[in-house]
């Protein structure tokens, strides 16, 4: 793992209390923990769109702000990111 990608990791919300300490780190919004939330469940951006109320563009323009706060640039190293952080969370 990149050192960047180690440094994110650190600091991926996993949950809604890990959003309110380590989110405001990097400025992760509750509506980008949203789509987060329905990106790691495998979700198209037209279906986290309808579940959150939202336009498809609105979704891309939350997942390109969290892709340049957690320095990834595709929806595959994001989701790698979440998983490594859950994992990381349980051994902690």
């Amino acid at each position: 793992m990149s050192r960047a990608a180690h440094t994110a990791t650190r600091f991926l919300p996993t949950t809604s209390r890990q959003l309110q300490t380590r989110g405001n780190a990097l400025n992760i919004t509750e509506r980008e923990h949203d789509v987060i939330h329905y990106l790691s469940k495998g979700l198209t951006n037209k279906e986290i769109a309808r579940k959150l109320g939202i336009s498809q563009h609105t979704v891309r323009d939350h997942l390109s702000s969290v892709f340049r706060k957690l320095n990834v640039s595709s929806r595959i190293e994001l989701a790698i990111l979440i998983e490594t952080s859950k994992l990381d969370a349980h051994n902690a």
